[in-house]
């Protein structure tokens, strides 16, 4: 008789063409910072080609690649991680700022970047939130006000309108 777990094991272990060896895939999801490199490749590659940084102007491609390099001057965070990568000094001088550590109420007052808790010193400043501007200060009454009026003989008034509204009635 046959041994299946024998044979089943022989199969497995002598695998002369490689039929059961098993491959992991390789994932082909892209990370985010593996696009962001990607796009600031693009701008590098610019500007290794023409020797300069691309501006606003009417070619819809370097228009593209302003934008994008702009938009990344504004985000420190993504300044960060493309540092290493800027070979040509494109992000230079933009430094990431440290978050403070808060540890009291005062610490947040005193760390007002907007100025939205700064006092005005007395004076009314037009930025200020709590200051109404283009409201008026009182509101005129109208000359007359309807009033609701009971209808007495409301039924007969009622039984009225629907004689009148009848299609036999023509």
């Amino acid at each position: 008789m046959i041994d299946f777990a024998k044979e089943l094991e022989d199969i497995l272990d002598n695998d002369p063409l490689k039929l059961l060896a098993v491959k992991p895939k390789e994932s082909s999801i892209v990370s985010a910072d593996e696009r962001l490199l990607a796009s600031f490749e693009e701008i590098n590659a610019f500007v290794r080609e023409h020797n300069r940084e691309p501006a606003a102007g009417r070619d819809i491609s370097e228009r593209k690649l302003y934008s994008r390099l702009k938009g990344l001057r504004n985000h420190p965070e993504k300044v960060v991680v493309l540092t290493e990568f800027d070979s040509f000094g494109l992000l230079g001088g933009l430094s990431v700022q440290e978050p403070t550590e808060v540890y009291s109420v005062d610490d947040v007052l005193v760390d007002d970047p907007l100025g939205l808790l700064d006092d005005a010193g007395g004076e009314t400043d037009p930025d200020d939130i709590f200051t109404l501007v283009n409201v008026p200060k009182a509101t005129a009454m109208p000359d007359h006000i309807a009033r609701r009026k009971q209808c007495k003989e409301f039924a007969r008034k009622e039984s009225q309108d629907l004689y009148l509204l009848s299609p036999l009635n023509e």
